[in-house]
């Protein structure tokens, strides 16, 4: 199976059970083919069959019933006992997709120039494991990397989850990145402490920084040249384009 149709159905899995309805019954009748009808719904069977589990998932004790919020304890709770992550938004929880391997080695990359660089210095690099909750609009979720400069501020009094980056690096798909670029980035200007904001393409190379400016404006700049070199005024670093797509095959074309 492609990483892009698994990524498809993972995103299938934050739709509605009517949202669900109504894409199988767009793709059924988009079908170009009518024999294969039968076959289709076979597949769609299946699929509801494999959602099964996430649904029982979610009906752990203390998940409120269908049709009202989960609480922020429930939330706490499923994440406590989920294999897949889930970002949490004003009672919702949202399964996050899964990553491919073009991402994890551009993670990998981002931490392993960071990391070197922040050695003897205040600011710290953390994957994507560790959690962030955005206090002004309530959402928890898990940027793909993050620096913290001086002590770690948890939210909740847990230690899986922070409120206070300074730098937000997300590596982007075709089907996150309208998410990331547009309301995700509303929730993270609302961040105090964060000063840059990154977004990394990993189909092509393409890297757009978003600097804090005074006045809470905030200066965009974008790189698609694996020569050229990032600045990173807020953490005292410099990200080399090279190093973070090092070994990272691109789309057909890019370069």
């Amino acid at each position: 199976m492609s990483s892009d149709l698994q990524e498809c159905q993972l995103q299938a899995m934050r739709l509605s059970a009517a949202e669900r309805a109504s894409l199988a019954e767009y793709l059924l009748a988009s079908l170009p083919d009518r024999n294969h009808l039968a076959d289709v719904r076979l597949l769609v069977k299946e699929a509801e069959r494999q959602y099964q589990p996430y649904k029982q998932e979610m009906s752990f004790p203390g998940h409120t019933p269908p049709g009202q919020e989960l609480s922020l304890a429930g939330y706490y709770a499923l994440e406590d006992t989920s294999e897949i992550k889930h970002e949490y938004f004003r009672g919702v929880a949202y399964a996050m997709a899964g990553a491919s391997a073009r991402h994890n080695l551009i993670v990998a990359n981002l931490i392993s120039s960071l990391h070197a660089q922040l050695r003897g210095k205040h600011c710290t690099v953390y994957p994507g494991d560790l959690r962030l909750q955005v206090v002004a609009t309530g959402i928890y979720t898990f940027p793909d990397v993050m620096v913290i400069c001086g002590d770690l501020q948890y939210a909740d009094a847990r230690e899986d989850t922070v409120t206070n980056p300074s730098v937000i690096f997300e590596v982007i798909s075709p089907s996150t990145e309208h998410y990331d670029r547009g309301k995700k980035f509303e929730h993270f200007r609302t961040v105090s402490t964060l000063q840059e904001y990154l977004l990394i393409a990993q189909d092509r190379l393409h890297i757009e920084q978003y600097i804090r400016q005074e006045a809470d404006q905030w200066l965009f700049v974008e790189y698609s040249l694996d020569q050229a070199l990032i600045p990173l005024k807020e953490i005292g670093c410099i990200l080399s384009v090279a190093a973070v797509y090092e070994k990272v095959c691109l789309d057909e074309g890019q370069s």
